[in-house]
């Protein structure tokens, strides 16, 4: 019994002892400060350093200060700031938050980059990649991207990282063999926010991040076309080339950005239970998305909530979306409107959405705007259940051209002027099928109000 006894307390003193040393896993946890002296024991003055020093599954802990470097990573390694002085920053403040070397990991952006050779914060070039954090800063003057993932890896989770001022907050791409996150993030003041840049994307959640003030796209998501980015021509790759496979975005925020959503050659995408103020546009939906599902999200637009283009997309003809399925959103129109710019909740250019649902949407006081515009060559889809009240113009309009749709139990009063514009106006009236739908005025009178 003594030598049990003994034996457990040895046990117990070197587990102590290996704790109070770093190890963690087996491997020691390494240490960096740029200063050493929130870390007077510190490893190591820079995370390069650390990242090339670790062997694969070390933990690299990072302490408060400034790192004035582009750091590659090319192994699972998990690189810890301090999440908590991260998460204390408001990332809607109106003003551009001060970062804190005393208490923040702070990576800033070198000097002199440029579009050719821009300087990326975080180079992830590995398998199971663990970042958060991190106060990741742009410089003026200067091109920046703050993180980039590889199309060749997964697993990656970048999480609780306060990306700032950049030219690109992140280049998101993975092979999808395991799952990877991009959560929680606060992306705000960037010229871009997440991207996957022509190289695919799959397997993968976006979640609970907020976005501000983004000049451009928030989520820009593009084909899956790397001859693109050498050429800047699409032949031989095609725009029909998945670019986003079984992608998640949900439960995200975003204020005051430009335009918000890209989503453009899709494959099994969900966006669902986001949230979106004061943007200009909330989503757009370029060519060759199949079995996207937008649902249950919160759009507050000056122009657009979801928007599809009619004609040439820079470099020929979009194509089509099919199975598209758009249920339970709320739109609604943010103030500070245009009052000369015209708007809409749904507005579908030529060849939009084919064998697509529009369901179960409120979309209300759009000024100047229509609730769900079909231009031509919108075929074959099913409005059903959505409820359209009190838009400046068209509650639902129907271009020459957009056929064989049905439009059921839709809810349309007091929309338009009652004369040029109307609660339900169908150009195609002969080959689109409406019943059971409530309004006051339609177009041709007569024809679809009460009618079935």
């Amino acid at each position: 019994m003594r030598t049990t006894v003994l034996l457990c307390a040895l046990a117990a003193l070197v587990a102590t002892a290996t704790a109070a040393s770093g190890t963690a896993a087996g491997r020691p946890t390494l240490f960096v400060d740029d200063d050493g002296v929130q870390c007077p024991n510190a490893d190591f003055t820079t995370i390069q350093a650390a990242v090339t020093a670790a062997a694969p599954d070390t933990m690299i802990r990072v302490c408060p200060g400034v790192y004035n470097e582009s750091v590659v990573v090319d192994k699972p390694l998990r690189l810890h700031g301090q999440i908590g002085a991260v998460e204390a920053t408001d990332c809607f403040d109106s003003a551009l938050p001060t970062a804190d070397p005393n208490t923040q990991a702070i990576v800033l952006a070198p000097a002199g980059a440029t579009a050719s050779a821009p300087a990326v914060l975080f180079d992830l070039k590995a398998d199971n990649i663990d970042l958060q954090g991190f106060v990741l800063l742009g410089r003026t003057g200067s091109t920046s991207r703050g993180v980039m993932t590889s199309s060749a890896h997964s697993g990656y989770r970048i999480h609780h990282n306060l990306i700032m001022a950049t030219t690109v907050a992140a280049y998101f791409r993975s092979s999808g063999v395991d799952p990877s996150s991009f959560a929680h993030n606060c992306l705000r003041d960037n010229g871009w926010g997440l991207v996957n840049q022509f190289l695919p994307l799959s397997n993968a959640r976006i979640h609970h991040n907020s976005t501000f003030r983004t000049v451009n796209f928030t989520y820009e998501q593009t084909p899956n076309c790397p001859q693109f980015l050498e050429t800047g021509v699409f032949p031989p790759c095609s725009k029909s080339s998945a670019g986003m496979d079984r992608v998640l975005f949900d439960h995200n925020t975003s204020i005051g950005d430009n335009q918000v959503y890209r989503f453009a050659s899709s494959t099994s995408t969900t966006a669902s239970e986001n949230t979106v103020i004061s943007a200009g546009i909330a989503m757009r939906l370029f060519g060759s998305n199949n079995d996207l599902h937008i649902i249950d999200n919160d759009l507050e637009v000056r122009q657009v909530g979801l928007a599809r283009g009619s004609g040439a997309g820079g470099t020929g003809p979009e194509p089509s979306n099919f199975r598209v399925l758009i249920r339970g959103n709320a739109i609604t129109s943010a103030p500070g409107n245009n009052p000369l710019m015209p708007t809409a909740g749904i507005g579908m250019g030529v060849g939009g959405l084919k064998n697509s649902w529009i369901l179960d949407n409120v979309i209300s006081g759009l000024e100047n705007g229509e609730g769900i515009a079909l231009l031509a060559d919108n075929t074959e889809n099913l409005v059903r259940g959505n409820k359209i009240t009190n838009n400046d113009k068209d509650g639902i309009r129907v271009a020459a051209g957009a056929t064989g749709n049905t439009f059921e139990a839709n809810e349309m009063l007091g929309n338009g002027n009652g004369t040029t514009t109307v609660d339900a106006r169908d150009d195609a009236r002969e080959f689109n099928l409406w019943r059971g739908n409530v309004c006051l005025t339609d177009f041709p009178a007569g024809t679809i109000c009460g009618i079935g």
